[in-house]
């Protein structure tokens, strides 16, 4: 609390003191010793002396003919360090005191409109200001630049709602004047917490407390963390509130010592137990029109709804908003005439039409213990199993309420008890809808899902030695996301395990098949066994039953293919898996095409299509994936190289390109495609250089077919010829300089005066 207010006064220093040349330190005493504003450091002896020093001095201390003056600032519990050009004679010094005292006064002012006045956090307007300013900065930080090395981890950007449990009673109590010691407490405690998890590692992290009002406080949390991390931040602050009594022996001394309560007689030690309800929310990028200030609204909202649901299921937790669908859905009613069950979530935390779930009474959890009684007490042998009684999808879904039917017709007669709990179906969980699956044995087809494809992958790993590589296909519906916001997640979940299903059924003697994601069905096999035209067949069969999903296959195989062409290409079949999924891709399909075979010319269509479709970055990042899988030709490099400049990246670009011409130096294109984004000298003079052995007829035709490149090329020349670079060719500028002129038009005014000069001079010099 007291740290916001000395930046609050840092701030207001930066202002008054931005046009000079002087810097500023600000030192507080804490913990018995002294520290530097944000500065994890230890303070030297030199300077713990000076501080020391100016607490004896009514203006400032200062040293002979030292540069730095250091003023103790009393009423703010701090002391300023400034550092001159020279050394600040005695009226400097008496100037800067009093141009000080109108700082703290200024800075103090605008603290107490942004702060608690009872608790020091930040005021909720505050709060909200904070919170804007880290939605529309998100994403641009340092930290997830490109040109970072070695990045590992995301940023992430949550926002905790922090509730005292049962607060009012704590005030109808004991009063009061005592609950605001409570709150005091409260704050406090949230801030070292937050200063010991900051220092386990998390010094990255960035985070604002607040006290909007009441027993209610709110925490934004932003920087490089997982979500494991944040849920174990919010755990941390939970454990430091119920673990120990508050306020402790220790911590209302501290409170009698700051605060006007000397007759305030504190309650029994026993009569302090607090606990705290905490709600989670992670931000979302969507990339909607949504205003900042709309999304602040938003994730304050989804915050306070897991608050809410962490109060409800018993108090003293955490929930995450995200978790909310997936696990804290409860029966709230089961009409046994309608056989309509209503469940206690909705659209207001991401229920959709369609939405599938497991149904657990609440004694088959996996969490109730099972007790014995031998007539003297009670023991616990074990628990009760985790057993899921039917499942529900629901039909009508409203912001805060949902009604369901039963699934499965062969249990429509089941009663479900009132408080049952409730797990999403997840999209790509099918192994209840496949045969053989039973919800008694974990191990039977019950849990197939996303991802379940080991098998698949330690085929392909085992067969890298076969004289005939193993082939991959994938089966994907390229139409599931519009049919999924149709007709919801269980009705997809059934049309994948249909797939799933008709493979294995049909191609008996593909080896292992297995969900690689909600939406495709993976199969490999010898490549001996490949048949191309039962893939084609069964393709087309599919789509015609299931018209609205649009099934496609993507396939890797060797079978048929020239050898020459497969070692040209350098396809490397342990990644046989991962070429038949880009070749499944939206990107990959050819018009008419229902069964893609990945080659190179796939992966160029690929980039092809998003750079047309302006999806850089999704086009870089299969770039970067292709790369990866031992998939690059100068042909890709240049098109990465392309989208990285369309968003004026030049230096990425210009690497590329440049790149691009040691693969393939025949490429003249590629050269002048370099030159267009050469920002540096040193750039513009490596593509002079590859430049320079390009036969001026090839240089000629390139007005045509690369205009740009032609001018820019010109360009560079007048630049060489003008700077005196040893690339420059004078020759080569005179016959091209007119021509880029023409064809430029008059649009790059700076471009063309630089031209006119280099003509100017060339014609004066003869």
């Amino acid at each position: 609390m007291k740290l916001d207010k000395l930046r609050k006064i840092g701030e207001e220093l930066r202002s008054e003191f931005s046009a000079t040349a002087v810097n500023c330190d600000i030192y507080y005493f804490y913990d018995g010793k002294w520290n530097k504003l944000d500065d994890l450091g230890d303070v030297s002896q030199h300077v713990i002396q000076c501080l020391t020093n100016a607490h004896g001095e009514p203006v400032a201390y200062h040293a002979s003919k030292s540069r730095n003056a250091w003023f103790a600032c009393s009423s703010v519990g701090c002391s300023i360090s400034m550092e001159f050009a020279t050394s600040p004679k005695v009226d400097t010094r008496k100037a800067i005191r009093a141009r000080l005292e109108q700082v703290i006064t200024r800075a103090s002012n605008a603290y107490q409109v942004d702060h608690n006045p009872l608790t020091l956090l930040l005021s909720k307007d505050a709060f909200r200001k904070e919170l804007q300013i880290a939605i529309e900065t998100f994403g641009n930080s340092s930290s997830n630049s490109a040109n970072t090395e070695g990045l590992t981890q995301q940023e992430l950007l949550a926002v905790f709602a922090f509730d005292i449990d049962h607060f009012k009673q704590v005030n109808d109590s004991h009063g009061h004047l005592y609950g605001d010691q409570v709150l005091k407490t409260f704050a406090i405690r949230l801030e070292q917490a937050s200063e010991a998890w900051k220092k386990e590692g998390n010094e990255g992290v960035k985070i604002v407390l607040a006290h909007p009002s009441g027993e209610e406080f709110l925490a934004i949390l932003r920087g490089p963390v997982t979500r494991d991390q944040l849920i174990e931040f919010g755990s941390l602050l939970r454990s430091k509130i119920a673990d120990e009594l508050m306020p402790s022996e220790d911590e209302w001394s501290w409170l009698q010592n700051n605060g006007n309560i000397s007759k305030l007689v504190p309650p029994l030690l026993e009569e302090r137990k607090v606990t705290t309800s905490i709600g989670m929310a992670l931000y979302a990028p969507t990339g909607s029109v949504a205003s900042a200030k709309d999304r602040v609204s938003e994730l304050l909202d989804q915050a306070d709804t897991a608050l809410y649901r962490a109060k409800a299921g018993g108090r003293n937790q955490l929930i995450a908003f995200d978790e909310i669908l997936q696990s804290c859905g409860r029966v709230l009613e089961h009409d046994v005439s309608t056989r309509v069950i209503a469940i206690d979530i909705g659209k207001n935390v991401g229920v959709a039409l369609g939405q599938e779930f497991l149904v657990f009474t609440p004694g088959f959890t996996g969490k109730r213990k099972f007790e014995i009684n031998d007539g003297r007490s009670k023991r616990t042998i074990g628990v009760y199993p985790r057993f899921s009684l039917t499942r529900i999808t629901v039909f009508d879904v409203q912001p805060e309420l949902s009604f369901a039917f039963i699934s499965d017709s062969n249990e429509a007669s089941l009663t479900l008890e009132v408080g049952s709990h409730l797990e999403a179906v997840p999209l790509g969980s099918i192994g209840h809808l496949l045969p053989h699956a039973m919800r008694y044995l974990s191990k039977s087809m019950h849990g197939v899902k996303v991802g379940d494809i080991d098998a698949v992958r330690q085929y392909v790993d085992a067969n890298q030695g076969a004289s005939v590589k193993p082939y991959a296909v994938v089966f994907r519906y390229a139409r599931a996301d519009q049919y999924l916001k149709r007709y919801g997640v269980a009705a997809l979940n059934a049309a994948l395990a249909r797939l799933y299903r008709d493979a294995v059924a049909t191609f008996h003697t593909a080896v292992s098949i297995g969900i690689l994601d909600s939406m495709s069905v993976v199969m490999v096999g010898s490549g001996g066994s490949y048949d191309g035209t039962a893939i084609s067949e069964f393709v087309q069969r599919s789509r015609a039953e299931l018209t609205e999903l649009g099934l496609v296959a993507g396939v890797f195989h060797t079978k048929g293919v020239p050898p020459a062409e497969v070692k040209s290409e350098r396809l490397d079949a342990r990644h046989a898996i991962e070429f038949a999924r880009f070749a499944a891709s939206d990107h990959a399909i050819e018009a008419q095409g229902l069964v893609t075979r990945f080659s190179y010319s796939t992966a160029h269509r690929i980039l092809s299509s998003q750079r047309e479709a302006t999806l850089y970055a999704s086009g870089q990042a299969d770039f970067e994936k292709l790369k990866s899988l031992g998939i690059k030709d100068a042909y890709l490099v240049n098109l990465s190289g392309l989208m990285w400049s369309a968003q004026r990246r030049y230096n990425e670009a210009s690497d590329l390109f440049e790149e691009a011409s040691s693969l393939s130096p025949g490429v003249d294109t590629y050269k002048t495609n370099f030159i267009t984004v050469a920002r540096t000298p040193d750039r513009m003079e490596r593509a002079l250089r590859l430049l320079a052995s390009v036969d001026d007829s090839k240089l000629y035709e390139l007005k045509d077919s690369h205009a740009w490149g032609f001018f820019s090329y010109a360009k560079v020349l007048a630049l060489a010829y003008l700077e005196g670079w040893p690339d420059s060719d004078e020759k080569r500028l005179r016959w091209m300089a007119p021509i880029a002129l023409e064809l430029q038009g008059g649009t790059d005014a700076e471009s063309i005066k630089l031209i006119n000069m280099a003509i100017s001079q060339l014609s004066a010099e003869g």
